[in-house]
Order: structure tokens, then sequence, then C-alpha cells
């Protein structure tokens, strides 16, 4: 996934684990 722009609530969900 391209990250140009800021996580989504989901990436943040999933980055927390």
């Amino acid at each position: 996934i391209p990250r140009s722009k800021p996580p989504t609530k989901w990436e943040q969900f999933a980055q927390k684990k």
C-alpha cells in the first residue's frame, strides 16, 4: 500500500496488534 497518505482506521488497528 502506498504511504503517501496517513494510515486509515483499519491500518492503525492492524498496526496496534
